[in-house]
């Protein structure tokens, strides 16, 4: 009687107020946790440091920053019709929706623009630049031939 007391005591369950692993879906049901966010040009939930089309790193004090550039899709024969940049600058962190700007000199997979008020995305010759405000925030881009989702 009194090993089954001590047993009965021993597995007593615990009520602890955190989530369980996975359970912290966000309104989209991405799992942040999993290092899951929401990707607007892909409609869908994904891991940005795999997924990426484009990455540069920066450097701030002793960390160093990962930005990424996504297009909703990637192919040599058609032009991605938006890009989402996620990107620190001043410190201070952008998440910006370009749309591929069908004025005048674009001849993808040539050259190439994406754009939308304040930030442009520019293919020449097989390098991208990304500016924000007339800055140049990133040169010389190539592209990541296996991006995973």
């Amino acid at each position: 009687m009194i090993l089954a007391l001590s047993i009965a005591v021993a597995c007593k369950k615990e009520n602890y107020n955190s989530p369980p692993t996975g359970g912290d879906k966000d309104a989209h049901g991405c799992i942040g946790s999993a290092g899951q966010e929401w990707c607007e040009v892909r409609n869908k939930c994904l891991r940005w440091f795999s997924a990426f089309n484009l990455t540069w790193p920066i450097t701030a004090g002793s960390f160093t920053l990962n930005n990424f550039i996504i297009f909703d899709v990637f192919s040599n024969n058609q032009a991605p019709k938006k890009a989402e940049a996620k990107f620190f600058l001043n410190n201070n962190s952008y998440d910006e929706i370009m749309n591929y700007d069908t004025s005048g000199g674009n001849n993808y997979p040539t050259s190439a623009k994406w754009t939308n008020t304040t930030c442009t995305l520019t293919l020449l010759n097989g390098s991208y630049t990304f500016t924000k405000d007339g800055q140049t925030v990133a040169s010389n881009l190539t592209i990541n031939p296996n991006p995973t989702d």
